[in-house]
């Protein structure tokens, strides 16, 4: 008798460990695949500034500043500094992980969730366990996702997720198993995902909201959420303790010049979260730096059709509410984890493709139970076999496409020159390729872009700085004092031309004139290195010529 059992028992215990591990292996395996040819891939853009953070050039200063906003973010970029130095490969490792392992939680969050109250009794719940698995492997190969990935410094959005999804994991967890270990969980990664970045402040909105979709039943809202509700006030204490506004206002839209206010703002993203989600359903064309003017009036055509599908989106996901609870949840989701950069709060960029890291959970929720609830209407018999086979196809094309989006992030030249080419009107887009020619040591081909970007943003300082820089180099050092000054009518206060003009002054011997640009850039900024530098230097040359 025992021995008949011995096999039966070791069938199941390995059947068990497959369950467990299979989904682990299969979203590593994917995501290190097709996220394989960004290990050696340069730094861009703003992972330069990043790079020169006070907080992540010195790992002791990271660990001073640990409350201030996105603290959390710089401590992980300054260990990587600490250990990597400027070897790209370590920064894009540890991106990646933190991609995989917010993968692997998308699984166990949409695992849990089959197992709420609500969710239990429904047909779907024979199927949670590939059901679930279909929403991690969606969120891990989609090709939106590579701006959050492999553009090192959006590590930001990344790590908010995956503290924001592991703080709704230990909630659905205190909930079920009514533990207080969870809910001190909830409260202790919940801090680390606002020390993480500002797109976090959603987090108990969007708890409370799946306490309404998935727990609450017939008795008081009230009574049954008073853990979130608690952890909402408490959250919103904090928040407004330590936010800054000042961080993400800002007056003035790069590549169109024109101001942006609350309204204009707002106007604009109903314009904006359509074109995500064209992008979502479509992942075709994409754009590290799209070029997005402002909408002024709600009438406006597209602005005002944008209005009215977004407003048909949202009826849709309250019809759904009641019988389809999950697909419901995942519409909500998106606009909830949305609201903060897309709403009232103008940010100088309208529109970025790693904003939709984190909202890319509710689309994945939404993609496979909409897909899973027309396969059983449609496809009859077997349908469950037939949606995993589709899925597939489209795991594939999706992994496809992120393979051969990442190719586009190998350098800086290979980056700008495919946003040019998709957005020749975006001024930032010909100064940077500008930056990147003059680097590899192409001057003329980079005045051409920076002419460009003066011709399409007349008051846009960079390429009149970057000109000047070039021409100085090249030996006109007349011409590039007439750049270094246009630039200035803009921007007085820019301490980084105002020095580059006193060294070019310095160099044509009108040393009075340099030391007075040097003077004015220490009265802007009193620790300027290079300008005291200079400074010195040529009150030494006067003093020598005497």
């Amino acid at each position: 008798m025992l021995g008949s059992l011995l096999p039966r028992f070791k069938k199941f215990t390995t059947t068990q460990k497959f369950k467990r591990y299979f989904p682990i292996f299969s979203i590593t395996l994917l995501g290190f695949l097709i996220y394989s040819n960004t290990f050696f891939g340069s730094f861009h853009f703003d992972d330069e500034l990043m790079l020169r953070h006070p907080n992540v050039a010195n790992l002791s200063d990271a660990i001073k500043n640990l409350t201030h906003t996105r603290s959390m973010g710089y401590l992980s970029f300054s260990l990587n500094y600490f250990f990597h130095s400027r070897e790209v490969l370590g920064y894009h490792l540890v991106n990646l992980a933190i991609h995989l392992t917010t993968a692997i939680l998308v699984w166990q969050t949409s695992l849990l969730t089959f197992a709420t109250p609500v969710m239990r009794k429904l047909k779907s719940f024979k199927h949670r366990y590939w059901l679930s698995l279909l929403v991690a492997l969606v969120f891990v190969s989609h090709p939106l996702q590579t701006q959050a990935v492999t553009y090192i410094v959006q590590r930001l959005a990344s790590l908010a997720t995956l503290f924001y999804i592991l703080t709704l994991y230990c909630y659905i967890l205190a909930r079920l198993k009514k533990k207080i270990i969870y809910y001190l969980g909830v409260v202790i990664v919940g801090v680390l995902a606002f020390l993480t970045k500002e797109i976090t402040f959603t987090l108990p909105v969007a708890i409370l909201t799946y306490e309404w979709f998935f727990f609450h039943r017939n008795k008081s809202f009230f009574k049954q959420a008073i853990v979130g509700i608690i952890f909402a006030i408490l959250m919103l204490i904090y928040v407004l303790s330590v936010y800054d506004p000042s961080y993400v206002f800002s007056t003035k839209i790069p590549n169109t010049g024109e101001t942006v206010t609350a309204w204009t703002y707002f106007l604009t993203q109903s314009r904006v979260i359509v074109k995500y989600i064209q992008l979502l359903l479509v992942p075709i064309r994409q754009n590290l730096d799209y070029y997005f003017p402002l909408s002024h009036s709600p009438m406006e055509a597209t602005t005002f059709l944008s209005f009215v599908f977004l407003a048909s989106v949202l009826g849709l996901a309250i019809k759904l509410y009641k019988k389809y609870r999950l697909l419901s949840f995942g519409i909500f989701w998106f606009f909830i984890t949305l609201s903060i950069e897309s709403s009232i709060i103008p940010i100088k960029d309208a529109i970025f493709e790693h904003r939709l890291y984190l909202p890319m959970f509710g689309f994945a929720l939404f993609l496979v139970g909409s897909c899973y609830q027309l396969a059983r209407i449609f496809l009859g018999k077997n349908y469950f076999q037939k949606l995993i086979f589709v899925f597939s196809l489209i795991i594939v094309v999706y992994s496809g496409l992120t393979y051969r989006r990442n190719l586009v992030w190998r350098d800086e030249i290979t980056l700008w020159t495919d946003i040019v080419n998709k957005a020749p009107q975006n001024a930032r887009a010909h100064n940077n390729l500008g930056l990147a020619l003059k680097l590899a040591g192409n001057f003329e081909l980079a005045k051409i872009h920076y002419q460009k970007a003066i011709e399409l943003d007349h008051d846009y300082i960079g390429p009149y700085n970057n000109l000047g820089n070039i021409i100085a180099l090249e030996g006109d050092l007349d011409s590039a004092q007439d750049y270094y000054k246009k630039a200035l009518i803009f921007d007085p206060e820019r301490t980084e031309v105002r020095t580059n003009l006193g060294i070019v002054l310095f160099k044509d011997d009108q040393f009075m004139e340099a030391i007075t640009q040097f003077e004015k850039v220490l009265e802007l900024e009193p620790d300027h290195k290079l300008a005291k530098k200079n400074l010195e230097i040529t009150k030494f040359k006067i003093l020598l010529e005497k």
